[in-house]
């Protein structure tokens, strides 16, 4: 007889990590029926990569994930030939997500078992090839894939004993069971045994109708019935014949085995059919697979690292995995010290995260970044290494360009001052020479509006950012040099600006408005007066706008006044950068004082930092 308590118990937990390694592939898999193209199978990643939830897709055919018909249509066209011979297709092709994004995917198609059977199924490995456009999350994602596929490794070697024909087991044991019974009983010439599955029907030898029946249901593990075991008492045998309580306590038994070896072979199959699919992961998986002994000498390799090596698999089994890695500068071998540390750590801590150079054999040096795990399973470590060298490419590319950026955009800011500088001189070299009173207050104002410009881009150059201004030093810096070029008396500014940040398309029109009205209620607010108070204020609000407010405790405005239609080249100014902000004004005047309000919602800023 086939089976046993520690056996199933065994393949139980075999299903058990089959499936939690599948789970763990942070690639999506998909398992297809080769002629119907329905999903049979799928891992989380259908999620996490398509935004569909497994019972979506599950059933349906594998169109749902492509842009449309067409590109459906068109990829059987391509895979099928290729599938179809037995071999793996692989090709990178556009996907939609559920929400109706497009992407593109590198797609491996392997066959599992031949594609002449009605019910053959293929593999699919789809790998969101969008994240070699965003390097930084690309990075965080290979940690955890590689630790996830480590699983993947464990059941491949763990399963590899197992019977690949679990019919004929079932179908021996049953007839061994129906020709076992009857010697057993009291009435061997008299006793027949049928056994009911979906393995089939299975009956004594010249069975007869009887007169007396015993049936044991068998059951499944959730207490689903699966078939029934009957033995009868034909009429051959006395009248008075009946089943003893031991034989029916042994038919019971013998049900319960029935059900036990069943659902051992069925899990058999299924770790069969997984470890099919999991044997073309491993073999259609764009990364590096390496198994090494305790001598550090290769066990076993998968495609992928022949084809980043650029060796035969024959020549790289039982050569040391030190033989890849790049020779120091100053000699030619590797780091013998280095790498004895990098093995020392990775036995003692059980897995190890790294950096390193590999060599391939045309001599190109390839930046690697490696994963390994100690003793997946006993005396034998396994590394995982993705091929970065493009990566790396693209960041040091990256990071040049920010440099030049950096440096480009300082230049820029630099001329720009000195051009408003020069102009800021010559505007007060004119003043100088101005004795009309009026005239020279028309160029104080000039200035002080190429000043406000000025302080923009001066603040710049003296921050570590180039994509915002800082507003509390730029308003302070503002409201100080206002008071000392226009005040003819004793007024003062205080300056009360929340810790906020603008674009410079948004300070440069607030530098503009507070240089305004600053300026207008220092001249008009205080006639007859030896001074008075200005207060400035920018707070961010609770709801993201921001608000700026200019009070003073003078006169007030005239009655008739107003931004809709302004009467002066300064209020003409305010209203044209209150528009340019998309933002809203408001006044309120009187007897003992203006307020008047500007808000805006300020717009987010670059997130280029060059510090």
């Amino acid at each position: 007889m086939f089976g046993s308590n520690e056996s199933g118990e065994k393949l139980a937990s075999e299903a058990e990590l089959l499936h939690a390694t599948l789970e763990g592939i942070d690639d999506v898999v998909i398992a297809v029926g080769h002629a119907t193209r329905r999903v049979l199978l799928c891992n989380r990643m259908v999620r996490t990569v398509f935004g569909y939830a497994p019972n979506e897709i599950e059933g349906g055919t594998t169109e749902i994930l492509h842009v449309d018909h067409d590109h459906f249509s068109r990829f059987g066209e391509l895979s099928a030939p290729v599938v179809n011979s037995g071999e793996a297709f692989h090709t990178e092709y556009p996907m939609r997500r559920k929400d109706g994004e497009i992407f593109f995917a590198e797609i491996t198609v392997t066959p599992v078992g031949s594609t002449a059977r009605s019910d053959a199924r293929v593999v699919s490995v789809i790998h969101d090839t969008t994240s070699r456009r965003a390097i930084t999350d690309t990075l965080h994602r290979t940690a955890a894939a590689l630790e996830e596929r480590v699983k993947e490794l464990k059941l491949l070697y763990s399963v590899v004993t197992l019977s690949a024909d679990p019919d004929l087991e079932v179908h021996r044991f049953l007839a061994d069971t129906v020709a076992m019974i009857p010697a057993s009983f009291q009435f061997p010439s008299s006793t027949h045994v049928r056994i009911r599955s979906s393995y089939g029907v299975f009956e004594s030898p010249a069975f007869t109708d009887a007169r007396t029946c015993f049936t044991e249901a068998i059951e499944s593990s959730e207490g689903e019935l699966i078939g029934e075991l009957s033995v009868f008492l034909a009429d051959s045998a006395t009248e008075s014949a009946q089943f003893l309580e031991d034989e029916k306590r042994m038919i019971a038994a013998l049900a319960a085995r029935c059900a036990e070896t069943i659902r051992h072979v069925e899990a058999r199959a299924e770790l069969n059919e997984r470890r099919n699919q999991l044997a073309a992961v491993f073999e259609g998986s764009s990364d590096s697979f390496f198994i090494i002994d305790d001598d550090r000498k290769t066990v076993d390799i998968n495609p992928a690292a022949c084809v980043l090596l650029g060796y035969d698999r024959e020549w790289v089994i039982g050569t040391r995995f030190d033989a890849y890695l790049a020779p120091r500068s100053s000699g030619g071998l590797a780091d013998t010290a280095a790498v004895g540390q990098m093995w020392a750590t990775l036995l003692s801590s059980g897995k190890l995260r790294t950096e390193l150079v590999l060599i391939a054999k045309s001599g190109r040096r390839i930046d690697a970044e490696v994963s390994a795990v100690a003793n997946f399973v006993p005396g034998r470590h396994l590394g995982v290494v993705r091929d970065m060298t493009e990566h790396k490419k693209t960041e040091t590319d990256l990071r040049e360009a920010l440099a030049e950026r950096e440096i480009l955009l300082k230049e820029i800011h630099h001329r720009v001052k000195n051009n408003l500088q020069v102009i800021l001189s010559l505007l007060s070299m004119q003043t100088e020479q101005v004795r009309d009173t009026g005239c020279e207050r028309h160029l104080i104002d000039a200035e002080n509006r190429v000043r406000s410009m000025g302080l923009v881009h001066e603040q710049l150059l003296a921050s570590e950012r180039l994509d915002a201004i800082e507003m509390p030093v730029y308003m302070q810096s503002l409201g100080s040099r206002l008071v000392q070029s226009i005040s003819t008396n004793l007024a003062e500014c205080t300056v009360r600006c929340d810790p906020i940040r603008l674009a410079i398309d948004q300070a440069v029109p607030c530098g503009l408005i507070v240089t305004e009205l600053v300026g207008n209620a220092i001249r008009h607010a205080f006639p007859g007066r030896e001074g008075g108070n200005i207060t400035v204020e920018m707070r961010a609000d609770s709801d993201g706008a921001v608000r700026i407010t200019v009070t003073d405790d003078g006169v007030g405005l005239p009655d008739d006044f107003t931004f809709e239609s302004p009467r002066s080249l300064g209020a003409t100014l305010v209203k044209s950068a209150v528009h340019q902000l998309d933002g809203e004004i408001t006044l309120e005047t009187g007897a003992d004082g203006s307020a008047i309000r500007v808000q805006f919602r300020p717009q987010p800023t670059s997130a280029f930092n060059p510090a």
